[in-house]
Formats: C-alpha cells, sequence, structure tokens
C-alpha cells in the first residue's frame, strides 16, 4: 500500500515536471501585451507616487507655516488652453 502511493506520488511528480514547460510557454503577442501591461503599470504607479509627493509636500508646508499664517488651499477649475496660433499685424511693405 505504502508502495503504491509512493509510485503514485513519483509519477504525478514526473508528469508534472515534464507538463510544467509546455503550459508555462508564452508567445510573442502574449510577451507583448504582457509588456505593455506592465508599462501602464508603472506610468501610473508614478503617477500615484508624484501625487504622494504632492501631498506630503503640502503638509510639511502647512506645518511650517501653520502657525504664522492661516492656509486655505483652493483648486481652481478652468477649462483647457487651445492652441492657438496668433497672427501678429505685419507692417505694409514700403515699396
Amino acid at each position: 500500500m505504502k508502495k503504491s502511493v509512493i509510485y503514485f506520488l513519483n509519477s504525478l511528480f514526473i508528469s508534472l515536471l515534464i507538463s510544467f514547460p509546455v503550459i508555462a510557454q508564452n508567445t510573442n503577442e502574449d510577451q507583448s501585451q504582457l509588456l505593455k501591461t506592465i508599462k501602464s503599470n508603472e506610468e501610473n504607479l508614478q503617477h500615484r507616487l508624484d501625487q504622494l509627493a504632492k501631498s506630503i509636500d503640502d503638509v510639511l508646508w502647512f506645518q511650517r507655516v501653520g502657525d504664522v499664517a492661516f492656509i486655505d488651499k483652493v483648486f481652481m477649475a478652468a477649462p483647457r488652453l487651445q492652441k492657438r496660433k496668433i497672427r501678429l499685424p505685419r507692417a505694409p511693405a514700403i515699396l
């Protein structure tokens, strides 16, 4: 009984070792998709780290000046800047 269990476990282990590389193979499309996902996550993480750094700076600034002045943080919403070409008037040509 004990030998049959050990034999079964050994055969299961060997079959898993043989089949694992076949299961774990990625195609180039999978790898490119994975790379895009990793880059996107890294950009999102960088943005969140920037937000955290800004919040820490705000708290430190409030701590330094808070006993001297009243501080109120105001958020101003405005429409996006439009990219317009500014045309300057030209002087008339002298003949």
